[in-house]
């Protein structure tokens, strides 16, 4: 039975909305038998038990959850990252370690060390290599065990707000620059158009005056991903390469990505005493934010109760995220090269797509002619030869739209791919003037075409 099936593998609530959804298909589809439609309207879905409401955790219970999370992974970042930078040496002469360095490359390579002598350099007691053990204990050198990459999801969950699936399965963060991480984040169940969406990090750069912990939340990202890439070190080399953030060691049955299956979340050693982790309680705790993240129950009647529910987070998120674009807007604006001219100080002859170049026979990099102009264009923004000028204003505003464009269809591959040239462009384009902007804007539409041939790497019209 399909309802069976549902009560498997979902909360009952989950359940029975996708149980009501079939019934309704079934109800109105003209391809269904009259007799199987009127067995549909006569159905009904398991009786649901009443919601019982989701508890907070009190400030103090939160904040002992996160300052033990936090201490459980730099714990673990401590020890591996020392152990990973020693094992790269292994093969060098001016290893300070070499007996040790060699037995964690073994690690990295072949899941633990090759000889007694190795086993025995990374701490491993005599009766331990007598009696084949000890692969745990050394592969803890350089992997996460379960209790420890739990620690991690729980810190992401304490700085973000975030149900458990899409940290599950967040991938390696994307660093704008040091205290500017983003996370592309995926859940399948909030439907194809919103499955989707970036999640910017950002370091606090002043402490709190009022007594909680100062957000490190680009930081906590940064150090989870050098803690865990040994781990994917470790499965590309057996051809089990993946993109995932958390990675574990299971013990004897290996390195998995993922979290561990805890029967309970009061295993791990590190929870503080008398307090049991719930994601879900952890999400509606984290201070000024969390309910409106995403909608527990991925529909948009949900979602909207949420919002008019606590507007305050709703409000409080929507100030951090615009915080974290507007530090890296600034950012650009700052370190941007592209110097601004008067159409008669630069010479037509050596624009480019987007900007004019005053020396096509040099590339600063490379000291040697530029062929990069178009189908490369992007590259100009960051090249300390461009200039921008009023007449090659229509092309940069065309760029803009087209990009604007392809990020409603590219979702997070549009972070990777155009963002830091996207925001170059904009403050290319905010140093012209207003009234420059406002008469370029009418010859927009002349120049799209070859801004998507440029794109596409065709030949232009």
């Amino acid at each position: 039975m399909y309802d069976d099936y549902l009560a498997s593998k979902y909360r009952p609530h989950t359940a029975a909305n996708y149980y009501g959804v079939l019934l309704s298909m079934v109800r109105h589809s003209p391809v269904v038998p009259v007799e199987t439609r009127m067995w549909a309207k006569g159905r009904r879905g398991r009786q649901l038990p009443l919601l019982e409401p989701i508890r907070r955790y009190t400030a103090e219970e939160f904040a002992a959850i996160r300052s033990a999370a936090r201490r459980t992974v730099l714990a673990a970042h401590n020890r591996i990252d020392g152990a990973y930078l020693l094992a790269q040496q292994h093969d060098l002469p001016t290893c300070p370690q070499p007996i040790r360095a060699k037995a964690l490359y073994e690690v990295l390579v072949r899941g633990k060390p090759q000889s007694v002598e190795g086993l025995l350099s990374l701490g491993v007691s005599k009766a331990s290599v007598a009696a084949a053990g000890g692969d745990l204990a050394v592969r803890r050198w350089l992997f996460l065990d379960g209790s420890e990459v739990l620690a991690a999801a729980v810190l992401i969950a304490c700085e973000r707000g975030l149900n458990l699936s899409p940290v599950v399965t967040a991938p390696l963060p994307v660093e704008h620059e040091p205290g500017i991480m983003q996370l592309n984040l995926d859940k399948p169940r909030r439907g194809p158009y919103a499955r989707f969406w970036p999640e910017i990090l950002v370091d606090d750069s002043e402490g709190s005056n009022d007594g909680q912990i100062v957000s490190k939340a680009a930081t906590t990202i940064r150090l989870i991903a050098e803690a865990t890439e040994p781990a994917r070190a470790y499965l590309a080399s057996r051809g089990e390469s993946t993109p995932r953030l958390l990675v574990y060691c299971a013990g004897p049955v290996g390195v998995r990505v993922g979290l561990p299956r805890y029967k309970s979340r009061k295993e791990a050693s590190w929870i503080p005493q008398g307090v049991s982790i719930d994601f879900r309680r952890i999400r509606i705790s984290v201070p000024g934010a969390g309910v409106t993240k995403e909608p527990t129950n991925h529909s948009p009647d949900t979602y909207l109760s949420y919002v008019r529910n606590d507007p305050e987070s709703l409000n409080q998120q929507r100030e951090e995220a615009a915080l974290g674009v507007q530090k890296l807007m600034d950012h650009t604006r700052a370190g941007l090269a592209v110097r601004v001219l008067a159409d008669s100080q630069a010479d037509a002859k050596s624009d480019a797509l987007l900007v004019n170049c005053s020396d096509p026979s040099r590339r600063p990099d490379t000291e040697k002619a530029c062929t990069t102009g178009f189908y490369s264009f992007l590259d100009c923004l960051e090249c300390p030869n461009a200039a921008t000028v009023p007449r090659l204003l229509p092309r940069q505003l065309a760029a803009q739209h087209v990009l604007e464009e392809l990020r409603d269809s590219m979702g997070e591959a549009w972070e990777r791919r155009f963002a830091r040239h996207y925001y170059a462009l904009v403050a290319v384009i905010e140093r012209h003037t207003p009234t420059e902007r406002e008469a370029a804007a009418s010859e927009v539409s002349t120049h799209v075409p070859n801004i998507v041939a440029a794109l596409r790497h065709e030949v232009p019209n």
